[in-house]
This record gives structure tokens, C-alpha cells and sequence, in this order.
């Protein structure tokens, strides 16, 4: 894995405090890596290089705005609602982490920031209990202005031929079963009849609609060259060996107001409580005493 681009290149982080807190600068850092990994998905790095004194700003801005963010979610929040927050962190990092969350190796500082972002979820929803979700015309006029945003993908309909439990199958004798039943199917035997011989070795059949986004790459290249009606060889789908027939292409189109009003009416309603966030942050500005050297 590439070590991240991030520190401050060629300086030490600046010396920052807020409201007589100081920002470590681990945490400066950390906003650094976090900007600079959203502009690794669309820029070149020569682009990310020429700006990155801008990012560096953006990078502080953005540790001073959650520096005065969590100084007033932990003047809001009772003491009993800030233990609860850092339960439901230790509770969703232990998976992450396995053994080293039992035997403390693992890092403090992600521990410590899963837990301020659970603080900070706790008084969004204080912050954002009074925001209206979005009226039915006001998310009929967002879908009209931005159709473009419920493009639904190509998908293509399938049956799959598969194991319901590959590991109680050895892969040799997996691997014959798929080969024999590929044959058959080529072949022109019915489906059914050959899932019938299979069904006792753990064979069954699925037929599914899927989004083309969704499939892994060897499914996706499989299909590329399949015509409809036609069977592919053994491939791989979330680890297991499949034979997959490719029996209709949905080509890509725009999805209805019905069946999108609830993701219009989530993007309305959490373009609102953001701006709600925001407009607490500038006032917070406002009054904050920062010092940055």
C-alpha cells in the first residue's frame, strides 16, 4: 500500500488552537490525507501537487470547524449520551480490529476519532431535529431539474448455476461437477433437467436482475462477450465457481419519480440539515478565539 501524500511537504503542520485547544497535529494531518484522497479519485497527481497549498488551507479549515464542533457537542450532550457515544464506537471498531481491540495494540488515534464521530452523530440529530423533511412538489421539482441524477445503470438478467455450499463440495470435484453440467446445458438440455441430476451433490439455481455496476470484474468481462441465451464458462461470483446463462440486457434508463421520490426526498432533506451544520459552524466562527502560528 502507498504511504499517504499527506503532511504538510517540506513543513511541520502550523501550531493551532481553538478556544485555548490545541489541535494536535496528528489530526491536522489526518484532514490533510482525507482531502487529498477525495482528489486522488479526479485529479492527475501534477494538478494535486500545483494545489496543494490550497489543500493544506482547506485541510485546516476543516480541523478547526470539527475542533469547535465537538467542544460544543460535548457542552450539549449529557455526560450519560457522550458514554453512550463512545460505546457504539468501541462497539462497531471491535469487529475492525479483532484481537488487538482486546490486547489495546491497536492505533488511539482511529479509536479516538470513531468515537468523536459517533459524539458529533449524536448532535446532528439535537442540531437537526427541527429540520422539514422536503414536500412531495418540492421533490417532484428537484427529480424534473436533475433528471440526470437517477440515470438507472444497465442490467442484465441471469441465471446462475451454483453450489449452496462450495465447501462442503472438494474444488476438484466442484470443478467436474461444473464442467459436466456446462456441457450439458451448451448442449441444449433444459435447466431443469440438469439441475435435477446435480440437486443431491448441492447444486442449485437462481435467477436474479442485477445492476452491471454491481457484478465483479470477471462476471462483468464474462458477459461482455456472451450473447443472450448463451452459458459462460466457470466463473467466479463472491469466491465461488458459477456457470451464469445471460438471458436478457436492460440498457441503461432514467428510473421514474416513484421509484426514486425517497432518494430525492433523502438528498433534499440532507442538503438541509448540511446547511443547518453550516450555518452553526459560521456562527461558532464568529466567536471562536483561533491562533494559528
Amino acid at each position: 500500500m502507498n504511504a499517504p501524500v499527506s503532511r504538510w511537504p517540506g513543513q511541520a503542520p502550523p501550531s493551532v488552537t481553538v478556544n485555548g485547544e490545541s489541535v494536535a497535529p496528528e489530526r491536522l494531518r489526518e484532514s490533510l490525507d482525507e482531502l487529498l484522497a477525495r482528489y486522488r479519485e479526479h485529479l492527475p497527481p501534477a494538478e494535486i501537487e500545483a494545489s496543494l497549498p490550497a489543500i493544506r488551507e482547506d485541510a485546516l479549515q476543516n480541523a478547526i470547524e470539527r475542533t469547535l464542533l465537538l467542544q460544543t457537542a460535548r457542552k450539549v450532550l449529557s455526560s450519560r449520551e457522550l458514554a453512550e457515544a463512545v460505546t457504539e464506537a468501541r462497539r462497531h471498531v471491535e469487529p475492525m480490529l479483532g484481537p488487538a481491540a482486546a490486547d489495546g495494540s491497536h492505533d488511539p488515534l482511529l479509536l479516538a476519532r470513531l468515537e468523536e464521530d459517533a459524539v458529533l452523530r449524536r448532535y446532528y440529530t439535537i442540531l437537526c431535529r427541527d429540520v422539514p423533511r422536503p414536500r412531495m412538489d418540492e421533490c417532484r421539482s428537484f427529480y424534473a431539474q436533475h433528471p440526470e441524477q437517477f440515470n438507472a445503470g444497465e442490467k442484465v438478467g441471469l441465471t446462475i448455476l451454483r453450489w449452496d455450499d462450495p465447501a462442503a463440495v472438494s474444488p476438484a470435484v466442484l470443478h467436474a461437477h461444473l464442467l459436466n453440467a456446462r456441457e450439458r446445458l451448451v448442449g441444449g438440455e433444459p435447466v431443469d433437467s440438469v439441475l435435477v441430476s446435480l440437486q443431491a451433490a448441492g447444486a442449485e439455481v437462481r435467477n436474479v436482475r442485477v445492476d452491471v455496476a454491481a457484478l465483479p470484474l470477471g462476471v462483468v468481462e464474462a458477459l461482455a462477450v456472451l450473447e443472450v441465451g448463451r452459458w459462460s464458462t466457470i466463473v467466479r461470483w463472491e469466491f465461488n465457481p458459477v456457470l451464469i446463462r445471460l438471458d436478457e440486457r436492460i440498457p441503461p434508463c432514467c428510473a421514474s419519480f416513484s421509484e426514486v421520490w425517497r432518494m430525492v426526498e433523502d438528498i433534499l432533506w440532507t442538503e438541509r440539515k448540511e446547511a443547518r451544520i453550516g450555518e452553526e459552524v459560521d456562527r461558532m466562527l464568529a466567536k471562536a478565539v483561533i491562533a494559528v502560528q
